[in-house]
């Protein structure tokens, strides 16, 4: 942590990913390491997207709603709400993520939320199946790009504003993602 704190506080990392978070305690310490290298003159935007075993609890079992509810309080109290610039899910089962959605629209209408205007930035795994005994995956069980891409257009419908891939995703499927919402508002950031 001292090594990324100092990468940090010097200046040299325009924003900071905060991802793949299995529980709440680790969402904490995060925003506790920001909020301690945190100046008047050095405030670093961030995102936090944590990783969840199914569409409303986290790797941990935690509650996705409490996470969120933990985000908003201890951001506000460490007075860094302001370099937040999404929340939401990766390196999740794409089948979950539209519940995801929903928990995060009602924790930010509610009155934990209200007043809060972050991106909701969602970018799932490929779905597939880890075998643990014979250290392989699944065969067959990837959700197809096409999935993947329909599956993304309903995000997008669902207010995701940032959409990806993370493991086990391919180039394809990214591309196919861009296809699917070519009609979409969108943001290039190449």
């Amino acid at each position: 942590m001292e090594c990324l704190a100092s990468l940090l506080s010097e200046g040299v990392v325009d924003c900071f990913a905060c991802e793949t978070i299995p529980c709440i305690i680790e969402v904490e310490a995060l925003l506790r390491l920001i909020a301690s290298i945190s100046t008047s003159s050095l405030r670093i935007p961030f995102w936090i997207a944590v990783t969840m075993r199914d569409g409303e609890h986290l790797r941990s079992g935690e509650t996705f709603r409490l996470c969120l509810e933990t985000i908003l309080k201890l951001a506000s109290e460490l007075t860094i709400s302001n370099q937040i610039i999404a929340i939401g899910v990766n390196c999740t089962n794409p089948v979950y993520v539209e519940a995801a959605l929903g928990i995060i629209k009602e924790v930010f209408q509610s009155g934990s939320g209200k007043n809060v205007n972050y991106e909701t930035i969602v970018y799932p795994n490929s779905g597939e199946t880890w075998i643990s005994d014979s250290h392989r995956w699944l065969e067959n069980s990837k959700t197809p790009d096409e999935s993947f891409a329909e599956y993304a257009n309903n995000w997008h419908h669902l207010g995701a504003r940032i959409i990806g891939g993370c493991c086990r995703t391919s180039p394809d499927t990214i591309k196919k993602i861009r296809e699917n919402m070519s009609s979409q508002r969108v943001y290039d950031i190449s």
